[in-house]
């Protein structure tokens, strides 16, 4: 026979409350809420996707321009950083919602492999940038035959 459990809507309730919480933490962090990001206001998502010779990251920056963008390599990871700058709101105008997200951002991107920091292409297209990172020739992958004896 099964055992028995109690139902508890208090502790599921709680769960739910706490998934909630971190899918809001991910994509929003509130200016000054932590101690370490005190300036950073939004995170914009990405893709990271790896083929045989590069890996290659998709960042969502809509509204910007490839100025407003900095992309570094510091050891294993890349870093896409920048500042989306909000309109100047006039005085005349009645605004009834502002849902733009505004200001700074930063992703640190923890890289799968080793890459050539020499061979990093960007491309920032209708509010997309595109980074290819070449892998390295150590981390390529090697297909090794196996003799048959």
């Amino acid at each position: 026979m099964k055992d028995l459990m109690m139902f508890d809507p208090l502790k599921d309730f709680l769960s739910m409350k706490d998934e909630i919480n971190r899918m809001f933490d991910r994509y929003f962090v509130k200016s000054g809420d932590n101690g370490q990001l005190p300036d950073i206001t939004w995170i914009p998502p990405i893709d990271v996707e790896e083929t045989k010779e590069e890996v290659i990251v998709k960042a969502e920056i809509p509204g910007m321009k490839k100025d407003d963008i900095k992309i570094s390599l510091q050891n294993d990871n890349l870093m896409i950083e920048g500042e989306k700058k909000q309109e100047k709101k006039s005085k005349s105008k009645n605004y009834h919602r502002i849902e733009r997200i505004f200001g700074k951002f930063k992703r640190v991107i923890a890289l799968p492999c080793e890459v050539k920091s020499d061979k990093v292409k960007a491309k920032y297209e209708n509010g997309l940038l595109t980074i290819n990172l070449s892998k390295s020739e150590e981390t390529k992958s090697v297909i090794i035959p196996v003799e048959l004896k």
